[in-house]
């Protein structure tokens, strides 16, 4: 750097050190201007008023009237599906907004499934949850380490109401997508593991569709489980038995074919 910038350096002892400094402001290479000029653009077009909103609800538990942050469905955009069903979604990670908590009980659930309790269970919440549990306080833009504090509670909710296997492993998949994301491979793996259990039971004792999920969706879904805990002889049995069924959509049989070429290869 010109010594002239820091001319009256000298009576600090300083000379030598400005003159071995760089230039003020570095150059940038047009890559660099460009990623700004992305980066800029995309925080401008991301505003969450645009993809949420505040929802009343009524709390099937203790009665409570409260509202809760959801996802505008008809703003997704949804641009990639992974091999786990994980939905890969445009500015907004909707997984995150999907479990609906009373701030006076505790009582979490998924939200197209909150109100779906009996009056037996929304005791069992009142007893076990209701006089331990203390609110958190959460910004409209969740993150995923908060994401997961909140199916944590839903997981807990449904344990204590003796939820359906199917309410349950529903829950556990969403974990795991969470823990994939974060690249925590021990609880992923616990996950899948949890989530694997549950879906192979519900598949015996409940009716379809399980959570919204159709036999074939699960079935092709115990097979990416499998290979996730590294099964391959069962992962390739079930993404077999998608390829060959007569119900499953053509999309669902060149999703299984397509994970267990990678599996042979």
């Amino acid at each position: 750097m010109d010594s002239g910038i820091f001319s009256k350096l000298k009576k600090f002892g300083l000379s030598d050190v400005a003159k071995d400094k760089p230039d003020i402001f570095k150059p940038e290479t047009q890559e660099d201007v460009e990623k700004h000029i992305i980066d800029k653009e995309k925080t401008a077009q991301f505003n969450l008023e645009n993809y949420v909103y505040a929802k009343r609800f009524n709390c099937p538990v203790c009665d409570t009237n409260f509202t809760a942050i959801v996802v505008k469905e008809s703003r997704l955009r949804v641009q990639t599906v992974e091999f786990d069903l994980y939905p890969v979604c445009q500015h907004i990670n909707p997984n995150f907004y999907d479990i609906i908590i009373c701030p006076q009980c505790g009582y979490a659930a998924v939200k197209n499934y909150f109100y779906n309790i009996t009056s037996r269970q929304a005791g069992f919440i009142m007893t076990e949850i209701a006089p331990n549990y203390i609110a958190q306080d959460y910004p409209d833009q969740l993150d995923i380490d908060m994401a997961i504090e909140r199916y944590e509670l839903a997981l807990l909710c449904s344990m204590v109401k003796n939820a359906k296997d199917g309410e349950k492993a529903y829950i556990c998949l969403k974990l795991m997508w969470f823990y994939r994301l974060k690249g925590d491979t021990v609880n992923q793996k616990q996950f899948a593991q949890l989530t694997l259990q549950g879906f192979a039971s519900a598949l015996v004792k409940e009716d379809l569709p399980i959570m919204g999920l159709q036999g074939d969706t699960i079935t092709y879904l115990l097979g990416a489980l499998y290979m996730i805990l590294e099964d391959k002889k069962s992962a390739l049995k079930y993404l077999s038995n998608v390829v060959v069924s007569r119900t499953a959509s053509e999309r669902l049989k060149d999703k299984a074919r397509e994970l267990r070429d990678v599996m042979k290869d």
